[in-house]
């Protein structure tokens, strides 16, 4: 029976192998001619030979190239993500990953008039790699920025209870209905159909967050909260030195 355990589990470890050295070489494939494309459409359209309708079909394939290039991108990050490629692991100041994140974003939330409410009751050494952690909290704030509207107001709010640190991340959108939140960190899940989409979003976001969090041993959650939008929350283990 052990042996017969080993080599089933030697079977899956190379069946996984596999499904990430696909993902790398043909995201390492696609991106090259995309680029080409992109930037003979961008040349194009500045012809002013061509009609207001065949510009409108130009930007529109430029749009579709710049989807299909986040999808890529993402696709490489989740698939990093989950063999911990290239980690560097050490101890940091959790707040301030999710100022810089904050300070990268402000010219977002000024460009659509929304204001980002915050309340840092305290910070924690946290044991992680901190352009991953830097991901999960952009990939979160970009979301609540996304997908509520113009003029809104985005909460941010860490503290500190016990061996957790704890970062919420909420807006006052229209949230996610209770049928939803468990799936939405499913690979392409989408609230609703055209959600991501309108977005321009990949549909790989929020699972490449859990993907991160789960790795440095945290938790993540998602409800409505009391301003009526989505509410995230993040909890990463206080780093203990030996």
């Amino acid at each position: 029976l052990s042996q017969t355990l080993n080599n089933l589990l030697e079977r899956l470890q190379k069946a996984f192998r596999a499904q990430q050295e696909f993902i790398s070489d043909i995201t390492h494939e696609l991106k090259t001619p995309l680029s080409m494309m992109r930037t003979h459409w961008e040349a194009e359209i500045n012809n002013p030979q061509l009609s207001d309708e065949t510009k409108e079909r130009i930007l529109t394939d430029v749009e579709a190239i710049s989807r299909l290039n986040r999808l890529l991108n993402d696709l490489s990050l989740l698939s990093k993500t989950e063999e911990r490629q290239n980690w560097q692991l050490e101890p940091l100041d959790a707040r301030e990953i999710v100022e810089s994140v904050i300070a990268e974003l402000k010219p977002v939330f000024e460009l659509r008039g929304q204001k980002l409410h915050t309340r840092f009751e305290a910070t924690a050494t946290v044991n992680g790699d901190r352009d991953k952690l830097y991901q999960v909290f952009f990939n979160l704030l970009e979301n609540a920025s996304s997908h509520s509207g113009t003029g809104s107001s985005i909460y941010i709010t860490t503290r500190r209870h016990g061996e957790w640190w704890t970062a919420t991340v909420e807006d006052d959108g229209p949230g996610i209905p209770e049928e939803d939140q468990p799936h939405i960190f499913k690979r392409f899940y989408r609230v609703q159909k055209d959600r991501s989409r309108k977005s321009g979003g990949s549909g790989l976001g929020l699972a490449i967050v859990k993907g991160i969090v789960n790795a440095h041993n945290g938790r993540i959650s998602v409800d409505n909260g009391d301003h009526g939008g989505a509410r995230f929350r993040v909890e990463l283990p206080v780093y203990a030195a030996k």
